[in-house]
């Protein structure tokens, strides 16, 4: 479960329509008798909430169901617009996809998590359930470990602190003196690698994107683990993710 940390004064009504929201989202809808069942809050102050998330536009009801409304994709379009990492790299990871014939993802860190900001499909996808958008635990992903790896200590025992290290697969690492062995090793070749840690037979290699020494993001390569076995992401597509990353932070740098 994750370990959330709250600000010292936090406004509340803000705090709830977002929870309220977060819920509905991370289930693809919900009634407001699910919600009530979910959420510690009296029938009334939530029916209150979800009305005006439903008159701002971020809520649609459907039947009893509400869902996220479509106000939120113009929302994800201006935020994409805004972040230079995905004007810088989108096209450079388009770039690699191809070249690869494996999904590649562009990520960014945000609140101790991973944050899916381009995702380019290569020739061989790996089907899966992540999308663009999407908020993930750094700890089993390639980009994610990239990321980890290059962040200040204290940074990262504050992300284990909030999240933890859970478990997605049986091969993720869920111990903290683990953790940090793979960064070291992280750091002395490059590049990270993981290995079913996400999702069983699924394997990836990461790099970190960096700007004037501060990890920024990663990008990564993902695929299937018949396709892109061991062997074949030390010898081949870590010296491909790593120049990519590299073309990134000199198009950041100058840009």
């Amino acid at each position: 479960m994750e370990k959330r940390t709250r600000p010292s004064q936090p406004v509340t009504t803000t705090q709830t329509s977002f929870e309220v929201f977060e819920l509905i989202k991370e289930r693809d809808g919900l009634t407001l008798s699910e919600l009530d069942a979910e959420l510690d809050l009296a029938k009334s102050t939530l029916h209150r909430h979800l009305a005006t998330l439903e008159d701002l536009g971020y809520l649609v009801r459907d039947d009893d169901t509400y869902r996220v409304g479509l106000w939120f994709l113009d929302l994800g379009f201006s935020a994409m617009r805004q972040n230079e990492l995905y004007q810088v790299g989108k096209d450079l990871a388009e770039n690699l996809a191809e070249q690869t014939e494996h999904t590649v993802w562009l990520s960014a860190e945000q609140n101790g998590l991973a944050v899916h900001i381009h995702k380019a499909v290569g020739g061989n996808p790996f089907q899966n359930f992540a999308n663009v958008g999407k908020r993930r635990l750094l700890h089993p992903l390639a980009g994610g470990k990239a990321i980890l790896a290059f962040l200040p200590e204290e940074r990262v025992r504050s992300i284990v602190d909030r999240h933890g290290l859970p478990a997605r697969t049986e091969n993720t690492i869920t111990d903290e003196a683990e953790l940090f062995e793979m960064i070291e090793r992280t750091r002395e070749r490059g590049y990270s690698v993981q290995f079913g840690e996400a999702i069983v037979g699924l394997n990836g290699v990461g790099a970190p994107i960096r700007l004037e020494g501060e990890v920024v993001g990663a990008i990564a390569i993902a695929g299937a683990a018949n396709r892109i076995p061991r062997a074949k992401i030390h010898d081949e597509l870590a010296e491909q993710v790593l120049a990519i990353a590299n073309e990134i932070e000199v198009n950041l740098r100058y840009s």
